[in-house]
């Protein structure tokens, strides 16, 4: 793992876009942002209700390569309120994805390229338990240019999946096969 590049930046109440270098772009609404002094944080906890903070949240990211991955850690850690839809999403990808409308039509391809939570600074990735029965959490991709994209409800840590198998740790993982009903999308 080699020295990550670091970003600071502020969320207000009001929200906004930031922009990671050419990494990741986060987009929040307003008011999304639960009040980190009286919110729950952790599995289970990401779709209980907050109350969203009225303060400016000052955030650190680090983004490192670590092997054929890119990760992104965030800090402090952050839930969102439930009913936010804050997204992260990259580019990153886009020399393996541009113009592979083939993807489309393999069953399970497009489950080797995603964006997956990390706990643990890149070391694993998984699907959120969450994502299994949450479509809202899927990765997107526009196999025309390989933009990625997904929801996210927290800040803590991100990495990209590229080229490897769909996790059995779930049975009926959905994100084992190209469809509509789940798991990773296709957009051409």
């Amino acid at each position: 793992m080699g020295a990550p590049e670091v970003y600071l930046f502020e969320i207000s109440p009001s929200g906004g876009t930031v922009t990671l270098g050419d990494r990741f772009t986060i987009d929040i609404p307003p008011n999304a942002v639960c009040d980190p002094s009286s919110s729950s944080y952790g599995m289970g906890h990401w779709n209980e209700d907050c109350k969203a903070t009225n303060n400016t949240v000052k955030v650190n990211a680090r983004i490192w390569a670590n092997e054929d991955r890119v990760v992104v850690d965030f800090s402090p850690s952050l839930r969102f309120v439930p009913s936010a839809v804050v997204t992260i999403s990259t580019y990153l990808l886009a020399d393996v994805l541009a113009g592979r409308v083939d993807l489309a039509a393999t069953p399970g391809a497009l489950g080797k390229y995603e964006l997956l939570y990390s706990p643990d600074l890149g070391q694993t990735k998984f699907h959120e338990p969450s994502a299994l029965s949450d479509p809202s959490l899927k990765t997107h991709i526009d196999l025309v240019t390989g933009f990625m994209w997904r929801r996210i409800k927290h800040f803590s840590g991100y990495v990209t999946a590229q080229g490897e198998p769909c996790s059995p740790a779930y049975e009926g993982d959905p994100t084992c096969s190209w469809s509509d009903e789940g798991g990773v999308e296709g957009h051409q």
